[in-house]
């Protein structure tokens, strides 16, 4: 007999006002692009095209009302993109209230479902 697997809860925390525009895909963005300091880079360790990570984040400024990049544009040696402060700042609250939000479901989920499912 197979050893019963236990359920768990998994919440994905997204971020509107028009329309979306800030969850789980474009905070790893903006985490890649914190390690790589390139926007190709980081959309390449994602399996996203260049087109679409562009994209994602014009749409999240737009929505923001400010820039979350500085972008160096090419020249010999390509370009660059850094987080603003505004940028940093918002992927480090969004990130709090991930992990918010996922303790409380967990717990919520424990306390309604004790016996699992």
């Amino acid at each position: 007999m197979a050893e019963k697997v236990k359920s768990t809860v998994k919440v994905k925390v997204t971020i509107h006002k028009e329309e979306s525009f800030f969850g789980p895909g474009i905070a790893q963005l903006m985490e890649l692009l914190v390690q790589t300091g390139s926007m190709k880079k980081a959309c390449g360790k994602m399996g996203l095209s260049y087109t679409k990570g562009w994209f994602i984040m014009n749409r999240a400024e737009e929505q923001m009302g400010c820039k979350l990049l500085n972008r160096q544009h090419g020249g010999v040696d390509g370009g660059s993109s850094a987080l603003t402060q505004e940028g940093q700042k918002l992927l480090d609250t969004y990130e709090q209230l991930q992990e918010r939000v996922s303790r409380y479901a967990a717990e919520t989920f424990e306390e309604l479902f004790p016996d699992g499912l």
